[in-house]
């Protein structure tokens, strides 16, 4: 199981551990030869981590687009498909009641689409 850590923890774990490396070297100049490579290593994994964070992020954002992009799509068809089936209607009401309804919806067909263009 992953260990899941937010960034901003990670980030001041990781300044925490190379403060401590640095105040060793301070304190025990002779380990500077083992120390130092090892900071070195650790910034530049750390430079790549962010990169490939990066790219991932960037990468998840364009397929999320892409989703996004189907679903909006998808929801402009169904909502196409409702409105043909209401103008297609061939109810044409029973009383004047019914008739002032249909003609309201009729109204709202038109408001809509005239908003839409």
């Amino acid at each position: 199981m992953h260990n899941l850590m937010s960034e901003p923890s990670f980030l001041c774990i990781m300044v925490c551990s190379l403060q401590a490396a640095e105040d060793l070297v301070k304190e025990k100049p002779e380990l500077a030869e083992l120390i130092e490579p090892k900071i070195s290593e650790l910034c530049q994994q750390f430079d790549e981590l962010e990169r490939t964070t990066k790219e991932k992020g960037e990468r998840l954002f364009d397929a999320n687009r892409e989703v996004l992009l189907h679903q909006t799509c998808d929801d402009i068809d169904t909502w196409m498909n409702d409105l043909e089936k209401q103008i297609e209607s061939e109810d044409t009401g029973t009383d004047l009641a019914s008739v002032n309804i249909l003609m309201q919806k009729q109204q709202v067909i038109h408001y809509v689409v005239a908003q839409t263009l």
